[in-house]
């Protein structure tokens, strides 16, 4: 069957490579290197049996180096495919690479190494961005840090405007400076009135307050919210966190209707969580 071609392949070129029979690894690599199957593995084997018959495996190498950076090298690369003799070129798609395969901490020392040079100008926008994204969303380790290149890209950037400033005032938020994040959602909500973190700006707009107990600042902005947005999935969410709020404060008859309004939503769980209420 052709669903098994690659794996035979696969399997009688390391057989071949166990044994050393280099009369069978010629066979079964040019199978591989032509065949169809996972390209980092047919990258992998080909390279280790490009080696077995005395060649260099460079092309493969620095394949695997710059597309597939996440995956180990096999022991045939050497010292072939080096970080630091790549190209810039080859070197930011190696970062973009480590980036989308979850290597966010080599990605983060690549792409703050071309911001640390002039030479890389026309790097460091995308740089800025990455580094960006890996401090606030994919380590979340620095949101003060992250907002200072998220500002960067906001202010000198084309196409990422609307977005770096959403993420700017999200760093805000996770580093709990809710008055300045609130005040870049209205930014974000004033010059981006159809873009597509509306929702979730209005949406925090009453959400900040209550996360730190503020209940009467918070339910204007869940009232502001509900009346915008009258579909989406936050919606159940700004019904619930109002009529809580409600309750809390001591307005039990809004706070009753705030629940019933929760009964239409969600599974059984919900409805019956609201009809306790």
């Amino acid at each position: 069957s052709r669903v098994f071609m690659p794996e035979l392949g696969f399997k009688g070129l390391n057989a071949a490579l166990r044994v050393g029979n280099k009369k069978k690894i010629k066979v079964w690599l040019k199978r591989v290197s032509r065949g169809k199957g996972e390209k980092s593995r047919r990258l992998t084997t080909t390279a280790r049996g490009l080696a077995a018959l005395g060649k260099k495996p460079k092309d493969e190498c620095l394949q695997l180096l710059v597309d597939f950076p996440c995956a180990p090298l096999p022991a045939a690369c050497g010292k072939i495919a080096e970080v630091k003799k790549l190209s810039a070129k080859k070197r930011f798609r190696r970062a973009r690479n480590l980036f989308e395969c979850w290597g966010y901490e080599e990605a983060l020392q690549e792409f703050e190494h071309f911001l640390s040079d002039k030479a890389y100008r026309s790097l460091h926008m995308d740089s800025h961005f990455y580094v960006a994204e890996i401090l606030s969303r994919k380590l979340r380790n620095d949101r003060a840090r992250a907002f200072e290149h998220y500002a960067h890209v906001h202010k000198h950037s084309k196409g990422r405007k609307a977005y770096s400033l959403y993420q700017m005032a999200r760093c805000k938020m996770n580093l709990e400076l809710y008055e300045e994040a609130q005040e870049l959602f209205r930014k974000y909500l004033n010059k981006y009135p159809d873009g597509e973190f509306v929702a979730r700006c209005r949406y925090y707009a009453g959400w900040l307050p209550y996360d730190h107990d503020e209940l009467a600042r918070a339910i204007p902005g869940f009232d502001a919210f509900l009346r915008k947005h009258r579909k989406g999935s936050l919606r159940s969410y700004v019904i619930w966190f109002r009529a809580w709020s409600l309750f809390r404060l001591g307005k039990l008859g809004p706070a009753i209707e705030g629940f019933k309004d929760l009964v239409p939503y969600g599974n059984n769980i919900v409805a019956g969580k609201a009809y306790y209420w």
